[in-house]
């Protein structure tokens, strides 16, 4: 039942990877996601590694809630998953702030030069972060 369980993990990931894919390059083929569907490391051990597939859905799960604009629900996501893998704790910080930074490409023109503007703007959309980071940080 496990295995089953896992399995389906493992396609409900691949499903969410096809997402953010097709947010990040809208214009692009199918074959990154065919690649993370027959990652060498990842597709026999799928229903083996029972933290592994559930950590990355949820990483992707919050990374792809992020990407839509759903900071909040997001970050929700992101701390669950430091319940399945501590080590997580660099993609609570990462993802919300990248997909800030995707969706104002002025930045990448710029340089990444930060305006006080743009630190209120990003704290605004990700300030349950620190909560996430808390509750680590209490569990550690």
């Amino acid at each position: 039942a496990m295995r089953l369980a896992n399995l389906i993990i493992g396609l409900l990931a691949i499903i969410v990877f096809a997402q953010c894919w097709r947010i990040v390059q809208p214009d692009a083929g199918s074959e990154r996601v065919l690649q993370y569907a027959l990652l060498p490391i990842l597709l026999p051990y799928s229903m083996l590694v029972y933290t592994d597939t559930l950590s990355l859905l949820l990483i992707m799960g919050g990374f792809l809630l992020c990407l839509r604009h759903y900071y909040l629900w997001g970050i929700v996501v992101l701390t669950a998953s430091l319940g399945v893998r501590q080590n997580n704790v660099i993609w609570l910080m990462a993802a919300p702030a990248f997909a800030w930074i995707f969706h104002n490409p002025q930045l990448w023109r710029e340089g990444l030069a930060l305006q006080p503007s743009h630190l209120r703007d990003i704290v605004a959309r990700v300030w349950p972060v620190i909560f996430g980071a808390l509750g680590f940080a209490v569990f550690v």
